[in-house]
């Protein structure tokens, strides 16, 4: 319905949204725990560049998290806000 169908007519404009959940997860069940602890690690230092932002938020070694994630196909040099959920998918099981 139009605004002009109410009095007196609303100063918002409405609208509906479908939602339809994919057949498969993008995260395999198996990797969810790690998976939200890697993006956590990630986005906690958000000004960090990636590798950074994961030693220090996983614990790991600098070394250790610049080389999984270039081992992953993700620049350790990029920011967290830049990869796509595979990317992380694809991070989170080589850090698994």
């Amino acid at each position: 319905m139009s605004p002009g169908a109410f009095r007196p007519p609303p100063q918002v404009d409405s609208a509906v949204v479908r939602l339809t959940p994919r057949a498969e997860p993008r995260v395999p069940p198996a990797l969810e725990a790690r998976f939200r602890d890697v993006v956590r690690a990630a986005f906690a230092s958000r000004r960090k560049m990636l590798g950074n932002a994961l030693a220090g938020g996983l614990g790991l070694s600098l070394l250790a998290a610049r080389e999984a994630a270039t081992t992953s196909g993700v620049d350790p040099g990029r920011r967290a806000e830049t990869l796509t959920i595979e990317e992380f998918v694809s991070l989170t099981s080589r850090l698994s």
